[in-house]
C-alpha cells in the first residue's frame, strides 16, 4: 500500500505518475525514509473541479504576482486589482487570483456580487471602515493552533 491507495489504485496511476513515484521511492529508501509513503495524510490532489491550478511559469509570464522587470509587485494583476482594508482581504484576494475559479455559475456568482458592491461605493464604505478595525482572526487562531502566542 502507498498512502490509503491499494496496489490496484497505484497501477492506475499515469505511466508518467509511476516513474515518478517509483524514482522517489528509490531515493527515499536510500535514507530509511520510504515509510512515509505509507502516510495517508502525504497525499492530496492537485486538481481541483472548482479552481485553476495555475503552474510557477504561467505565474510568471502572466505577471500575475510580480512584474518580469524588477520582480516587484508593482504592475502586476494583484497590485492592479488591491483594494482592500485588511490583511484578511488581501490574503483572500491573492487566493482567488492565484487560483481561478472554472465552474461558470460560481464566476457569474462572484462577478454579480463584486458588481452589486461596486455599484454603490458610499453604502459599502462604513462596512469597509468596519472591517479595517477588525482584528485579523485567521492569523491569531494559526498562532494559537501552533502554539506561538
Amino acid at each position: 500500500r502507498i498512502g490509503g491507495m491499494g496496489m490496484d489504485s497505484v497501477m492506475k496511476l499515469p505511466t508518467a505518475t509511476l516513474s515518478c513515484l517509483a524514482g522517489l521511492l528509490s531515493y527515499l529508501k536510500e535514507f530509511k525514509l520510504d515509510q512515509v509513503l505509507r502516510l495517508t495524510s502525504n497525499f492530496w490532489r492537485f486538481t481541483s473541479p472548482s479552481h485553476m491550478m495555475l503552474d510557477a511559469s504561467v505565474m510568471s509570464n502572466l505577471e500575475v504576482l510580480c512584474n518580469q522587470n524588477d520582480g516587484t509587485e508593482h504592475g502586476s494583476l494583484i497590485w492592479l486589482l488591491k483594494n482592500t482594508r485588511t490583511a484578511f482581504g488581501s490574503r483572500l484576494l491573492r487566493h482567488w487570483v492565484t487560483h481561478p475559479l472554472v465552474d461558470r455559475e460560481r464566476i457569474v456568482a462572484r462577478h454579480d456580487a463584486v458588481e452589486e458592491l461596486m455599484s454603490d461605493p458610499v453604502a459599502v464604505e462604513p462596512l469597509a471602515n468596519h472591517l479595517k478595525g477588525l482584528p485579523d482572526l485567521e492569523r491569531a487562531l494559526a498562532r494559537v493552533h501552533y502554539g506561538k502566542c
